[in-house]
């Protein structure tokens, strides 16, 4: 709801993507995917190359009974300068 409120009334996108799992990486630019992108595929990386090399690498670890970390990016767009700054009395 408050990704909804933001966009529509203040035109800021909040996004988020798997960027990295174990040692694959990705490359995306922040500037333009999209959550069209993002939601394409079952690992949520907008770039699908590194999304299939990802998902193979997922599968491998759970067949093997372990789990895998992984790193998630966010990005906001269109945010005003201060907005969220720290406040100090």
């Amino acid at each position: 709801i408050a990704r909804k409120l933001l966009h529509k009334y203040n035109g800021i996108e909040i996004l988020a993507y798997v960027s990295k799992v174990q040692d694959i990486g990705c490359s995306v630019d922040d500037d333009t995917f999209t959550m069209e992108d993002v939601d394409a595929n079952m690992v949520r990386c907008p770039d699908q190359a590194a999304a299939e090399t990802m998902l193979a690498r997922i599968d491998d670890i759970r067949k093997s009974g372990n789990s895998i970390g992984g790193v998630v990016t966010c990005v906001a767009r269109n945010v005003p300068a201060g907005l969220g700054a720290p406040v100090f009395d």
